[in-house]
């Protein structure tokens, strides 16, 4: 059975007056499409878009068994019945302007092979399609046509298409390709609930052990409230994605609902876009690379109603990744306080901390480094001496950038909550969630 196009992709293409804008789009369609012409030189637009006068629209050489091959593509936004004129009648055919580049090539490389590829936007007759293949045998050289029709099957049905039909005609995808899961990595880091500058950012022993590589399929990032486990996750998980890689951030509602790790990505996939097709979980895994991990973070076991069950789930996830043998490259970094683990059963409280990673005050350097980050110009002795009456707790020293205060736990909080409650309208008033310094 056909697709069904929602998309009305074909009557969109047909609608394309803009001959620099269906040039690109063909283009883009063919380097998906079509291996050979991955790196093809679109000479027939400039860098503005616009077409400009050239022998032909897009070029590239080629070796194929051994032999060299010329790859010639002309696209044209021309009516139907202005095709033949177009492909094959007249000196400045198509076909022609093919045919006298070749032959001024084959003066140098005599065996020079040649396809010729033709797309529009529109439909060409049946006799039309007869004619080419016939001129084109003729000339020794061999012919494709990329009609409207074929066009927008790629577009429609292709991950990659969807992708450049987005980019083109503004269509939300439905499929993900390695672009839109990126997309979607990118907005999932952007509305994590812990947000922090990385202009604070300071570096952790905490941060190179959650970067490394491990074997471990999950990995329970343990500390005290405030200690900065959940802002070393999303600041582990951003610079993966910053690095061109995929992760999200899974809430524990997510977690709470979902049998496995491929239905926990695609409920989250689903929330930022909610037209994805079935089986994006599995697709989205199927993306990463074999040397590059997706990453998820658990939101907040810590909140959730039954916070030991989620751990178990967690952990039984890893484990049966780990039985099944399952090749595919994902971890899942799950912040949590260490009371909240040692509720878990003996068994997933085993394997949690086997896969722990322990996170604790700053120590004096970090200490130090975050206070200077937080308060320009202080000195080495002053940061720490600030440092020190904070205990470095970095949620402490996040919550004093933002007072003249005096380095005081007890004022320090007691002043977060007064600000807090003012901003906030009355029947809404009360503590907020603080950005943590990690």
């Amino acid at each position: 059975m056909s697709p069904k196009y929602e998309s009305n992709t074909r009557q969109r293409l047909a609608e394309i007056t803009d001959a620099g804008q269906f040039e690109e789009l063909a283009t883009a369609v063919l380097r998906e499409a079509d291996e050979r012409c991955r790196r093809v030189a679109h000479v027939g637009v400039n860098a503005e878009g616009r077409t400009i006068k050239a022998p032909v629209d897009g070029i590239v050489y080629i070796s194929a068994a051994g032999e060299r091959h010329l790859l010639a593509v002309h696209h044209t936004t021309s009516r139907k019945e202005a095709l033949r004129a177009k492909w094959l009648n007249g000196p400045d055919s198509d076909l022609n302007k093919t045919l006298k580049e070749l032959t001024a090539q084959r003066e140098t490389v005599p065996d020079l092979g040649a396809t010729l590829i033709l797309t529009t936007n529109n439909e060409p007759g049946v006799q039309l399609l007869h004619d080419v293949e016939k001129a084109a045998r003729e000339a020794g050289i061999e012919i494709q046509v990329w009609s409207g029709s074929a066009l927008a099957h790629f577009l429609d049905v292709d991950p990659q298409g969807q992708w450049i039909r987005k980019t083109f005609l503004g269509v939300v995808p439905s499929r993900l390709s390695k672009e839109l899961l990126g997309e979607l990595s990118a907005r999932s880091v952007a509305l994590a609930p812990v947000q922090e500058d990385p202009e604070h950012w300071v570096e952790r022993e905490v941060d190179a052990k959650l970067r490394n590589p491990v074997l471990d399929r999950i990995q329970f990032v343990l500390g005290n409230s405030g200690a900065g486990k959940s802002v070393a996750c999303i600041k582990c998980l951003q610079q993966h994605v910053q690095g061109g890689r995929f992760g999200l951030v899974v809430t524990e509602g997510v977690v709470e609902s979902s049998l496995t790790v491929e239905e926990a990505i695609e409920r989250t996939l689903r929330s930022l876009q909610p037209n994805l097709a079935d089986g994006a979980g599995s697709e989205a895994l199927s993306l990463s690379s074999e040397n590059e991990e997706f990453i998820l973070v658990v939101e907040d076991v810590n909140g959730a109603a039954q916070p030991a069950r989620l751990i178990e789930k967690i952990a039984t996830w890893g484990t049966r990744a780990t039985m099944e043998r399952d090749s595919r490259r994902w971890r899942i970094l799950c912040p949590v306080w260490p009371r909240t683990l040692a509720l878990a059963s003996s068994k997933s409280d085993k394997i949690a901390n086997e896969a722990a990673v322990l996170v604790a005050s700053f120590a004096r350097k970090e200490g130090i480094a975050a206070v200077k980050r937080r308060r320009l110009g202080v000195t080495d002795l002053e940061a720490e001496a600030v440092a020190t009456a904070l205990g470095f707790d970095p949620l402490l020293i996040a919550l004093h950038e933002s007072t003249d205060a005096p380095p005081e736990p007890e004022t320090v909080i007691q002043l977060y909550i007064e600000r807090e409650v003012r901003m906030r309208p009355p029947k809404t008033a009360g503590v907020g969630r603080p950005s943590f310094a990690a």
